[in-house]
């Protein structure tokens, strides 16, 4: 008759203390993420509404970043993904980037793409009147913010005058 004898392996000394680290670490990571969180704030958009000549509002809500920077640059990066209502319609064209953004003392910088002045045929706004909506949409969410200047890849865009 054979026996059959069963090997036995020894697990190495690290195993257990990586284990152990391993643990601490999702511990810490767990603590850090409940005791810091992310924050969550709901915004206002304004979009222009489908054939019409009016802007209406969208709430979305969005995780807040350490500087108004990073919320501007959050906020202009949804409005250039576009609306979630069906009868509302883009502010600029598909495609349209953020650039840059910075603010200094209370006056916002916002460097957009030349795809912003491509298609003005989105809506019913003239593309002055898409600026004048984008303004709107951050100085309603950032009241701190009294200036804002837009440009398209650097430039100051030149824009015809506004309709009586």
């Amino acid at each position: 008759m054979v026996k059959h004898v069963a090997k036995q392996y020894r697990i190495p000394a690290i195993v257990p203390w990586m284990s152990l680290l391993l643990l601490t670490l999702f511990l810490l990571s767990l603590t850090l993420f409940l005791v810091r969180g992310r924050e969550i704030r709901r915004k206002v958009f304004f979009f222009p509404q489908y054939k019409a000549s009016m802007v209406a509002g969208e709430s979305r809500n969005l995780p807040v970043r350490d500087d108004l920077e990073g919320n501007i640059e959050l906020l202009v990066d949804e409005i250039l993904l576009g609306p979630i209502e069906v009868t509302n319609e883009r502010l600029f064209a598909e495609g349209t980037k953020l650039r840059t953004v910075m603010v200094r003392d209370k006056t916002a910088y916002i460097d957009l793409s030349i795809e912003a002045v491509l298609d003005t045929k989105n809506s019913e706004l003239s593309f002055q009147e898409a600026l004048g909506v984008l303004r709107k949409t951050v100085t309603f969410n950032y009241p701190s913010v009294e200036k804002i200047i837009i440009t398209i890849d650097g430039e100051t865009p030149r824009l015809s005058p506004s309709k009586g």
